[in-house]
């Protein structure tokens, strides 16, 4: 697909996102980081309870977080990461708090009824290529799965685990492969 036929896609897919109220429960409206055509999908669990007001997912602590890493390891700061990745979410609306007083993980209702959207930016190319979940639960999975790539194994250096083929160091070598990708973006 054309680069302005995915930007094109997007940018209708986008603004059908905002206007999105399947979730009752959810405390704010959808997040979105923009229409960005990238060939790097980021996909986080769901927004915090400052990201609808600042209208950008990671806009706070896993924000900095996150770009801190883009900056030590690929040498691209905030502004630029914005500008050339692909922004997602399991669930786009900040869930609300537990009883706990931490963000609520979303319910499984939630995930389903915003994974539509996940599904259609996959289907329409947001990102063909690399998809990085930087979520706790989310980046153990994806951990697994790009620490079975052949090209992440030359980097564990001999530290893959003989039986489940892991590397031993997922989240070093998941930074390396992100390392990897700036070129690409």
């Amino acid at each position: 697909m054309a680069r302005s036929q995915r930007q094109n896609g997007l940018e209708r897919h986008v603004a059908q996102l905002l206007q999105c109220r399947r979730c009752p429960r959810m405390k704010s409206t959808p997040v979105s980081g923009g229409a960005i055509a990238s060939d790097v999908m980021i996909i986080g669990q769901a927004p915090g309870p400052r990201e609808p007001v600042l209208q950008r997912p990671f806009a706070h602590t896993a924000g900095k977080t996150l770009f801190r890493w883009f900056e030590e390891f690929c040498r691209m700061d905030e502004a630029a990461v914005r500008s050339k990745i692909y922004f997602a979410a399991v669930c786009r609306c900040f869930p609300g708090k537990n009883s706990g007083g931490t963000d609520r993980v979303p319910a499984p209702d939630e995930i389903r009824n915003c994974s539509s959207w996940m599904d259609d930016e996959i289907a329409s190319g947001a990102s063909p290529w690399h998809k990085i979940a930087p979520g706790k639960e989310l980046l153990g999975r994806a951990l697994k799965l790009i620490a079975r790539h052949p090209a992440v194994a030359a980097l564990c250096e001999g530290r893959m685990h003989a039986k489940t083929g892991e590397c031993r160091r997922r989240s070093q070598t998941a930074w390396r492969v992100l390392a990897l990708t700036a070129p690409l973006i």
